[in-house]
């Protein structure tokens, strides 16, 4: 994940963010090694172009919804977990948006 980093914030906004699998007989470095080639070779250039280019620009960071105010029905903050599955299951548990 490349984000702008916002000072005083706990959260700031991602300019750019990328996947990679996690496999059973991963280690440490195994891991490390292809989040470098499959994940930060494609996420932090098009970070740097979306920024240069004018295609991704700064802003502010709006407070999470409440579960009155999303649409969904009272108490329930997100979409229904049976409607939701693989990444977009995850993405939505890390309070992100799986839309690229």
């Amino acid at each position: 994940t490349v984000y702008q980093q916002t000072p005083g914030e706990s959260r700031s906004p991602i300019v750019s963010q990328e996947t990679t699998r996690v496999l059973a007989d991963d280690t440490p470095e195994t891991l490390y090694e292809r989040i470098v080639a499959e994940c930060e070779s494609k996420a932090l250039p098009e970070a740097v172009e979306n920024v240069v280019s004018g295609r991704w620009r700064p802003r502010t960071m709006a407070p999470k919804a409440s579960a009155a105010s999303n649409g969904y029905p009272s108490g329930q903050a997100t979409a229904p977990a049976a409607a939701m599955q693989g990444d977009a299951h995850r993405y939505d548990q890390r309070g992100v948006s799986a839309d690229k």
